[in-house]
């Protein structure tokens, strides 16, 4: 997310409202595009964690059908897994990025006060257990 101009960027100031920090939009983030992104994990079509959140516009339009689904289980995640451990932390990056004090690469990990590798690995094993849609 080092580009302000990049399409998750305009996905992650959505899901907050930036005035109260309540999440009010991901109800978008459905089933479907949850059994998409699960598809996608089993077979191993998503891009890691690190290299998904430094993707550069083009980068990200380069395959931006994977990537869409990757970003909303990844803004589904932070809001509702693991018993909304993460809800406020992502709340807190999101008004951080929108006020541009959090657009580089390794903010969120910061936010969440977790290693990214530990994150990603516990995010990939929920969303694999969702059955796939295909």
């Amino acid at each position: 997310l080092a580009d302000p101009g990049h399409p998750m960027s305009d996905y992650f100031t959505s899901t907050v409202d930036t005035v109260t920090g309540q999440s009010s939009t991901l109800a978008v983030v459905g089933p479907l595009r949850l059994r998409l992104f699960s598809g996608y994990v089993a077979a191993k079509k998503n891009e890691p964690l690190a290299k998904f959140l430094a993707l550069s516009y083009g980068e990200w339009m380069d395959n931006a059908t994977i990537r869409y689904e990757q970003g909303a289980a990844l803004a589904w995640y932070l809001i509702n897994g693991s018993g909304g451990r993460y809800r406020e932390a992502f709340a807190n990056y999101v008004m951080a990025y929108y006020h541009g004090r959090a657009a580089d690469a390794g903010a969120l990990p910061r936010f969440l006060r977790v290693k990214l590798e530990d994150f990603e690995r516990e995010w990939v094993t929920e969303m694999s257990k969702i059955k796939p849609i295909y």
